[in-house]
């Protein structure tokens, strides 16, 4: 089975999958949550091991756990009604008004002193 390619019929999908493996206990929200941090963790787990020099070649472990990471992000936006596709859009218009916001203050700091 394929997923559908829209984040928000995406995200549908993977709560219905996730509630099919797991069940809809009330504690959902939170055991999701507490996935989420175990998945994030493991991303900084193998980012730890890259730069450690234990693990030079992981480009397929980077693809398996930011995509669990992204399936959890997914599933927990299913749950709060929330479409991902805004999610990710607000957040990356967050970020452009950040980056503009640092350009700007780089260039009007003065030059520094020998």
């Amino acid at each position: 089975m394929s997923y559908p390619t829209d984040f928000h019929t995406m995200a549908q999908s993977i709560r219905a999958d996730q509630i099919r493996a797991f069940g809809d206990d009330p504690a959902a929200v939170l055991i999701q949550t507490l996935v989420l941090n175990e998945e994030a963790g493991e991303v900084a787990r193998l980012a730890a091991k890259e730069r450690q020099g234990i693990r030079p070649e992981s480009r397929g472990e980077w693809e398996h756990e930011l995509g669990d990471v992204l399936l959890v992000t997914f599933g927990l936006a299913a749950m709060h009604g929330l479409d991902p596709e805004s999610l990710v859009r607000d957040a990356a218009h967050r970020l452009r008004l950040r980056a503009d916001k640092a350009v700007k203050t780089r260039a009007d700091a003065p030059p520094p002193t020998p």
